[in-house]
């Protein structure tokens, strides 16, 4: 039984998205800049080497406190709001939308976030490590 378990939790681990989610994926990328000005084998490649990650309603799961930014986000579904220093106004607020990267300043400077950033509703994104996304930035230098 234990065997049996560990066999399905491997399989699990080797799965990989389907041609056809990648296509869709793709395609819905293709819509929106950056990845609107890449060649599609490029957005493959993001796509190829991200992972979902999901962030329930109202979740902070970046700030100023947190470690020094190692993944960029791009949000698939849903959408997060910045805030910098003690603003909790709606005004002092900034909405980051489905189709949208961030942090990329703290991501290209390694450094951690200035903003605190939490999920408005469900928030479904698509995120890659920093070191994924300067060999695309090479590969794609557009």
């Amino acid at each position: 039984m234990i065997k049996e378990k560990l066999k399905n939790e491997d399989a699990l681990k080797k799965t990989s998205p389907s041609r056809s989610l990648i296509v869709n994926l793709t395609q819905q990328m293709m819509q929106v800049l950056p990845f609107s000005e890449m060649k599609p084998e490029h957005v493959d490649f993001f796509i190829e080497n991200s992972q979902e990650e999901y962030f329930a309603p109202d979740e902070v799961f970046l700030s100023p406190q947190s470690p020094p930014v190692n993944r960029l986000f791009f949000i698939r579904k849903g959408g997060v709001v910045s805030r910098r220093g003690l603003s909790n106004e709606a005004g002092e607020a900034h909405e980051i939308e489905a189709g949208e990267l961030f942090p990329v300043s703290a991501a290209m400077a390694g450094r951690s976030p200035t903003a605190t950033y939490a999920a408005i509703g469900d928030c479904f994104c698509l995120s890659i490590s920093t070191d994924v996304m300067r060999r695309l930035a090479e590969m794609s230098p557009q």
